[in-house]
């Protein structure tokens, strides 16, 4: 099943940031946690899996948010197993395991399937995109709320309705009592039951002019931010988003056309102003680095050879060559002789 293939997947390459998520402080029950997953890893680990996710993001990202919760959880007792002492097997028990954990996609291949210069129309609805442009306005942040409880005064039963993204979250109550044999169709809201909230945020994403047609005027699409995302990013900034393609309906009021609006629901951010000169690397990036160094800490210049092995295969005998541009690329040098053949 594809659930166990990710709860494997997270639990052999994202343990790391799933441990700490898992030991991190409980303060907010409905606190949102992300968990970054590098889409190099994703796509060298099972290729299929990959193309599932991009081809029906919304229940497969849904999925993944599962397949975190029970990973942490195996990483849970993977922790009390390696205590070695009463005190310590106490302190992992202690850990909470986070039930709204987030997904967000990154470092994903840049083909045309997947990468969009323009803004999307209807056509691409349902797909998982990276669109790149300009932040030309920033909403205010708000409280959303998600839910609601209502109760049956035929049956005095409970319901629970949750809003839709397709609906903008509109809450309403439920047409008709869904427990049997009950067909009650009078609800009264429950005000005193502790809904779902979430923070939230609307920008205005436009098409960056340089990479227009010539005569051609630039587009714009509304990009919806929850959670962790809000605020990510401010008006001018030019930035890529990972997101899925929606629509949303608009305008219910009586005697009124409803319009269908396409919008971008955005699972992660990248912002690429040429001030923000700040690299954004994971801790599972920076544990492979650190490991890969380690394996060769008596030979770094082997280590060496083989990332510039890397660097532009189809060019051959050039290594001093593939030496010199790395170092112009990467703007590092500690002195010393720098060639040295392999």
């Amino acid at each position: 099943m594809a659930s166990d293939k990710w709860r494997e997947f997270l639990f052999s390459y994202c343990d790391i940031d799933l441990e700490r998520i898992l030991k991190a402080q409980v303060a907010d029950k409905d606190k949102c946690y992300p968990l970054a997953i590098d889409g190099s890893l994703l796509l060298d680990y099972n290729l299929q899996l990959c193309s599932r996710l991009l081809a029906e993001p919304n229940p497969q990202l849904d999925l993944l948010s599962k397949a975190a919760v029970l990973a942490q959880r195996d990483i849970k007792q993977k922790l009390i197993r390696s205590a070695s002492t009463p005190s310590e097997r106490q302190a992992v028990a202690k850990y909470y395991v986070k039930l709204l954990v987030q997904v967000r996609l990154h470092n994903l291949p840049a083909i045309p399937e997947l990468v969009r210069n323009k803004v999307p129309g209807c056509s691409e609805v349902g797909k998982y995109l990276l669109l790149n442009g300009t932040v030309i306005r920033s909403g205010l942040r708000k409280v959303l709320q998600k839910s609601q409880l209502w109760k049956c005064q035929t049956c005095q039963g409970a319901i629970k309705e949750e809003g839709r993204f397709e609906l903008r979250y509109r809450l309403v109550p439920p047409r008709r009592c869904p427990h049997e044999p009950c067909k009650g169709y009078k609800f009264q809201h429950q005000p005193d039951h502790v809904t779902t909230c979430t923070d939230y945020q609307e920008l205005k994403i436009q098409e960056k002019v340089e990479r227009l047609d010539m005569g051609s005027l630039p587009r714009s699409i509304t990009v919806i931010l929850e959670h962790d995302l809000v605020d990510m990013c401010k008006a001018g900034d030019d930035v890529t988003i990972y997101g899925i393609i929606s629509q949303q309906w608009s305008n219910f009021a009586n005697d009124s056309r409803c319009s269908l609006d396409t919008v971008m629901k955005a699972n992660n951010i990248e912002i690429h102003n040429e001030h923000n000169t700040k690299l954004d690397v994971t801790e599972v990036t920076a544990s492979r680095h650190y490991a890969y160094w380690r394996d060769y800490e008596d030979k770094p210049v082997t280590a060496r050879n083989i990332i510039l092995a890397s660097f532009c295969p189809e060019l051959y005998q050039l290594y001093v060559v593939k030496l010199a541009t790395l170092l112009v690329v990467l703007g590092w040098f500690n002195g010393g002789s720098i060639v040295e053949e392999p």
